[in-house]
């Protein structure tokens, strides 16, 4: 098992290794087992997820590739 939306924070972080950073907005890094946290950042198979939270539980997950990833972005058809 892995990222599910809907579930309670604590039981994402009893599937998963421990996030790379916990936030809470307006303290911003705080330790993971901090309450109220807003979001939870992990580094997975190259890929950036960002699993965000409401009322404690999982209401969006975001993936983001590295920066070195994206290359440079050209409308030159050449």
């Amino acid at each position: 098992a892995g990222f599910e939306l809907g579930i309670a924070r604590d039981a994402l972080l009893a599937r998963l290794p421990p996030p790379k950073q916990s936030w809470e907005i307006g303290r911003g890094a705080v330790p993971v087992d901090a309450q109220d946290v807003d979001h939870d950042t992990w580094d997975r198979d190259g890929l950036e997820i960002l699993a965000s939270y409401r009322d404690g539980k999982v209401r969006r997950i975001t993936v983001s590739l590295p920066k070195d990833a994206l290359g440079k972005l050209t409308t030159s058809p050449l």
